[in-house]
């Protein structure tokens, strides 16, 4: 019943291990010593970065009228959902497509496409900073098994980039692929109970989200800008931890930063824990201790850059996302509830909201 809670609390125990392993004292000593403006730098830069994902939704929702007030709001309880649920950065995109619709009263078809098309445009760019990270793998002698890592996990983006144009294009494709999905996706959070009756709906309704996905996906505007969007979103998560590590007073050379970053990246798609809490943690602080020795990281100066990093890209969005979603009247406790009993498929979603 307390499934995500009990994945929550076994997290947070992998990072106090980690941390008392590498040093606790020594970690919070070089954290404590960075100068406060750092810290303001990287709440802007994290807001900015925040900001950007909201424009890109708004563009990829260019044909519908809508709040932007509203999107950046429902934008930052994204951002919440994805953190404490175990699915990467897709668990909050149910929620945030049908909390769009409720609030702006348009067709969930329309709010449903937009976020398959936003997590599409999410995919060209990692898949272009895999294959940067591949490339300087190759060229720096660094161990292989890091890049066929990243590079079977690449082989799983392109698939998801096939099959969002499928979903698009081929209707009797779409079906097969839906109804595989449907399978899987059953067991997971916000689809659970629910698959059969999507099922039975799926023929009524894909007419009008095909439509819409088309009109979205097919848009070279919404193709281009978007994509340019996501492009700075990512390079300027990158930038985070390069000032991050500025701030320690070490120059991160920039190849082990995207390679670290790919590869954490591509770890974190492995739906096990909240947020990826535990694997980001675990991930970066090995790759930028072994990587990054020449420069002078050791595991001290890792483990602070990452938990920064982690403060900054987990804790405040979480706490912006909850003072959103209150400010739309969602019940963050019902919500929160629902997700810690394994029930937060989409009608207990429609409840919590309605409520």
């Amino acid at each position: 019943m307390y499934k995500g809670f009990v994945l929550f609390l076994l997290s947070l125990a992998f990072i106090a291990g980690i941390l008392y392993y590498v040093g606790f004292n020594e970690t919070v000593g070089v954290m404590l010593s960075i100068q406060p403006a750092y810290f303001v730098l990287l709440i802007l830069l994290q807001l900015f970065t925040m900001f950007l994902s909201a424009v890109k939704w708004r563009i990829i929702l260019r044909h519908v009228k809508v709040s932007f007030k509203n999107i950046l709001a429902v934008t930052f309880v994204g951002y919440f959902i994805n953190n404490i649920t175990p699915i990467g950065m897709a668990g909050g995109e149910p929620v945030k497509a049908y909390l769009l619709a409720k609030k702006e009263g348009i067709a969930p078809e329309k709010a449903f496409s937009s976020v398959v098309v936003d997590l599409f445009l999410e995919i060209i760019p990692i898949f272009l900073l895999s294959s940067i990270a591949i490339f300087l793998i190759l060229t720096n002698g660094i161990s292989m098994e890091i890049a066929m890592v990243i590079i079977a996990a690449s082989f799983v983006l392109l698939f998801f980039f096939v099959l969002s144009l499928t979903l698009a294009i081929n209707k009797e494709y779409s079906m097969k692929i839906i109804n595989v999905l449907l399978c899987s996706f059953s067991r997971l959070p916000y689809m659970k109970g629910r698959a059969e009756k999507i099922r039975s709906e799926i023929e009524v309704i894909y007419g009008k989200f095909n439509k819409a996905m088309k009109e979205q996906m097919l848009d070279n505007y919404i193709l281009l800008f978007g994509t340019c969007i996501s492009i700075i979103v990512w390079s300027l998560r990158i930038l985070r931890v390069y000032i991050i590590f500025l701030a320690i007073g070490i120059k991160i050379p920039m190849a082990t930063l995207v390679i670290v970053q790919a590869f954490a990246i591509v770890v974190t798609f492995i739906p096990i824990s909240p947020g990826a809490l535990g694997i980001w943690e675990g991930t970066n602080i090995a790759l930028f201790s072994l990587l990054g020795a020449s420069a002078g990281v050791t595991a001290v100066m890792a483990a602070t850059v990452t938990m920064i990093d982690r403060l900054i890209f987990y804790v405040f969005p979480t706490v912006l996302g909850v003072v959103s979603a209150m400010w739309l009247g969602v019940n963050v406790l019902g919500l929160l509830k629902k997700e810690a009993s394994g029930k937060v498929d989409m009608e207990n979603v429609a409840k919590v909201i309605d409520s």
